[in-house]
């Protein structure tokens, strides 16, 4: 961790720092450990004895673990894309198997499975060949963090795999079960991570790069929305169709605002003030002439 004075690096458990003598907050180590605040860094190659006794940002070389806020925030990125690719697939299957309607989309179980299995399959691809290849996703990119193994190499892919299989267990309760279980691991491991000897680390990205990450990311975001819209105004839709009653999904559209249902969880986003009943006048009885 480092000192809030002078900034000098402070191996993780002292009370005072040896440049300064300024004395260390209690709670700073524990927010280092939990990975919501800077803390120093270990550089270590090959030796093992370091890592045991290692504060919570290790690695090889100025590589240091990513903070647990970073890598939220990097996944809620990722699961926006997702969202989008969901979307795509829920109105394809919707026009496969019905549920296009004049007032929006309504999904039945079999399309809203398939929109499902398709949007699953994209996901383990995305995140297994991303964090083989490059070592991050979008989102891990527009954050600047790199997924290695605890040695400093990159992923292979059978290493990715297991990583990102067991994101099906981590994502529970939307990432919280991995939430927990890495904010009280020494190296800010979930379970993938465990199993796949895998850590996330911060890297050192340049501006531009990180522009064009985000660009590449809205560009998708933007292509599935147009990519949505050309499969419903394509579609030939039942001016009397309604949509399975029991539904999976629902939403739907109007120029003040869009409305998104799945299960028992509703969204709505207005832009628009509905329309207000036109004011009465006040009775005012004629005057006798």
């Amino acid at each position: 961790m480092d000192c809030p004075r002078c900034k000098n690096t402070v191996p993780f458990g002292a009370r005072h720092c040896k440049r300064c003598g300024t004395k260390m907050p209690a709670a700073q180590g524990l927010l280092a450990e939990a990975g919501f605040a800077e803390d120093g860094e270990v550089s270590f190659g090959s030796a093992g004895a370091a890592a045991a006794t290692a504060p919570a940002r290790i690695m090889r070389g100025a590589n240091r673990l990513a903070t647990i806020g970073d890598r939220l925030l990097a996944t809620a990125l990722d699961l926006l894309l997702l969202f989008a690719i969901f979307m795509v697939a829920s109105f394809w299957s919707a026009r496969r198997w019905g549920g296009l309607t004049e007032a929006g989309l309504v999904l039945g179980l079999k399309p809203f499975l398939a929109a499902l299995a398709t949007t699953i399959l994209f996901a383990f691809y995305y995140f297994w060949l991303l964090e083989r290849m490059p070592g991050a996703t979008l989102g891990k990119l527009i954050m600047g963090l790199d997924v290695r193994q605890q040695d400093g190499t990159r992923l292979d892919l059978r290493a990715s795999a297991i990583r990102n299989v067991w994101r099906a267990v981590d994502g529970l309760g939307f990432y919280l079960v991995g939430f927990l279980v890495a904010i009280f691991s020494r190296m800010r491991q979930r379970i993938g991570d465990h199993m796949a000897h895998s850590v996330v680390l911060e890297r050192t990205v340049s501006e531009w790069r990180q522009g064009l990450m985000v660009l590449v990311w809205l560009v998708m975001l933007l292509g599935a929305a147009l990519a949505s819209g050309k499969i419903y105004n394509t579609a030939t839709i039942d001016p009397q169709a309604s949509g399975p009653a029991r539904a999976m999904l629902r939403m739907s559209w109007s120029g003040r605002g869009i409305s998104f249902q799945a299960l028992h969880m509703e969204v709505s986003l207005n832009w628009s003030p509905g329309e207000q009943p036109p004011a009465q006048q006040a009775y005012q009885p004629e005057q006798s002439k």
